[in-house]
């Protein structure tokens, strides 16, 4: 009995010993974490700025190029290791960029149908803003003492806001009426969109608790944004490559 006693004891010990082991392994990695980044989005890309406004019993269209240029990027998140090797993030990515966009309208002739004229004029600063939320599911490996790589993919959802063409007016130059000048208006518009994300997070600790990062990201998403006139512009193609770093915090 005393024999058995001290075997279960020592069981006991061991078990006990063991659990502690894997709880300091496990607060070493972190169940919880933070991140905290700024990043480049790239590539820019060209959107269609179109618009139809009636002007004597026809049609005054109006077209434009919106040139969205990369730029800089404000990137959040948290998330949960559910075990070693796979962790799920939520995070919230923000940007913003401003294009001066050239018009070319195709102006009715006041006193002759289908005697269009033609005229440009620019519009300065049209702003456009990306807010976007990843859900991620990632697989994590360790590479060296410190050092980890987490890579996975998932859900994104978009919010886009942006600057637009509202209105478009022609001013006659009087006879002979083959000259015009056009002038516009602006306005926002906005709508939300669903598409994806995939990449990484390349991660050394300086402690426990602290490190830095590098992000590597890309997302994509569809937005549909209406145009003057009842057209829509369904070619948004919200998000990009994100490519920065920041912060690392784990608890």
């Amino acid at each position: 009995m005393t024999q058995m006693t001290r075997a279960m004891v020592l069981a006991c010990g061991l078990s006990l010993t063991a659990s502690q082991a894997a709880l300091a392994q496990e607060n070493t990695l972190g169940r919880w974490f933070f991140d905290v980044n700024a990043a480049v989005q790239t590539p820019g890309r060209d959107l269609q700025e179109n618009g139809t406004f009636p002007l004597y019993d026809e049609d005054m269209t109006v077209s434009g190029t919106r040139k969205v240029g990369s730029g800089l990027v404000v990137d959040g998140g948290a998330g949960m290791h559910l075990s070693r090797r796979f962790a799920v993030g939520l995070s919230y990515s923000w940007f913003s960029a401003s294009s001066d966009v050239t018009f070319t309208a195709s102006v009715p002739h006041p006193l002759f149908a289908d005697r269009p004229r033609s005229a440009t004029g620019t519009v300065d600063n049209l702003n456009r803003t990306e807010h976007s939320v990843h859900l991620t599911a990632m697989w994590r490996f360790d590479l060296l003492e410190g050092v980890d790589l987490k890579v996975g993919g998932g859900p994104s959802f978009f919010y886009v806001s942006e600057e637009g063409l509202a209105s478009a007016t022609a001013t006659e130059s009087g006879p002979p009426w083959e000259t015009v000048s056009v002038g516009f208006t602006t306005a926002t518009r906005s709508a939300n969109g669903f598409g994806f994300n995939v990449g990484g997070d390349l991660t050394y600790m300086f402690t426990e608790r602290l490190g830095a990062g590098a992000l590597f990201r890309y997302t994509w998403g569809s937005v549909t944004l209406p145009m003057p006139g009842g057209g829509e512009r369904d070619s948004n193609g919200a998000g990009g490559i994100h490519l920065g770093g920041g912060l690392r915090l784990r608890f």
